[in-house]
């Protein structure tokens, strides 16, 4: 095993310096928190030689899969990565290896279609490619498990909010990680549907601010802040979860307020009035008690007052 091991290794600085930086490309992490150890890859696979299809979210180099596949030959293994950089050395990993039953997919876990396995792993932080991953697993009607690693001390805590997921038991690490062990989780449970099924997709949360006030916030990109509070992007606030009083889908929404939250997504406004001319950006748009909206310079305009409003 240690031979094989020893032709997994990547010159990482050099290909990490390729590495674009788009959102969820993690450039410039360093290499162990960007990779899973070796060892603990064989510490995990060590209790699932009996699973016929492993699958690593955000697989990197592929060391995992490779690792798995040279392991259970007749097993399957896949491996979804999203950076071109880190695909192309886990393909040719593959091809200088000989591991015909491991499989690499260049694709965006926002979207991506989710292979059927029963043995599935992470090892990255919270956020809404966790929420849709987690989101799509939970629909599928056959039994799996899922490894996950904690990478910044609320993985852990998440999970533990699926209602669908038990925890199995725990998989004592090698390498040293915010939390010393891997835990495994099983499916299984009844889904509750959640607030994070919706970080992925464009809806709007009606949010309560009053009794009389209610405004609308994106649902798409928020992260989760903390058990009861999660921050919006558009607009840029902390909410608690108990003032999200609806969720609205674009069909439900009119077209002057679907045209201002589009607008607040795009950046500064342009915004003249009768009385004067604003440049600034939107922040809160209010549903109730009427159709009128927060700027980032504090005035607030009731729409009917508006003349003329346009992205700049």
């Amino acid at each position: 095993m240690n031979e094989f091991l020893s032709k997994l290794q990547v010159n990482y600085e050099l290909l990490e310096a390729s590495v674009s930086h788009k959102a969820g490309s993690y450039f410039g992490l360093n290499s162990s928190a960007l990779l899973t150890d070796l060892s603990d890859y064989l510490s995990i696979f060590h209790y699932f030689s009996n699973t016929d299809h492993f699958v690593e979210f955000g697989s990197a180099y592929g060391f995992g899969p490779l690792i798995f596949s040279h392991l259970y030959p007749t097993s399957r293994s896949t491996g979804i990565e999203f950076e071109e950089v880190r695909y192309n050395k886990a393909l040719e990993l593959k091809e200088s290896l000989g591991l015909e039953n491991t499989h690499f997919i260049q694709d965006d876990l926002l979207t991506a279609q989710i292979p059927e396995a029963d043995l599935y792993f992470l090892y990255f932080p919270t956020g809404m490619i966790l929420d849709r991953i987690l989101f799509e697993l939970s629909h599928f009607n056959h039994s799996f498990r899922i490894v996950v690693i904690e990478s910044h001390g609320d993985l852990l805590a998440r999970f533990q909010m699926e209602t669908w997921l038990s925890e199995e038991f725990e998989i004592p690490l090698k390498s040293p990680r915010h939390y010393p062990a891997a835990k495994v989780f099983s499916s299984g449970g009844v889904k509750t549907p959640s607030v994070f099924d919706f970080s992925f997709k464009t809806n709007y949360f009606l949010i309560r601010e009053l009794l009389d006030h209610h405004w609308i916030g994106d649902s798409y990109g928020f992260e989760w802040h903390s058990e009861d509070r999660i921050n919006l992007i558009h607009p840029p606030l902390t909410i608690e979860l108990n003032q999200i009083t609806d969720i609205l889908n674009e069909s439900d929404i009119q077209h002057d307020l679907l045209k201002l939250l589009q607008l607040r997504a795009m950046g500064e406004v342009k915004v003249v009035t009768s009385a004067r001319t604003y440049q600034a950006f939107i922040r809160k748009i209010y549903l109730i008690p009427r159709l009128m909206f927060e700027m980032s310079t504090g005035e607030r305009l009731n729409y009917d007052q508006v003349l003329l409003i346009d992205s700049i």
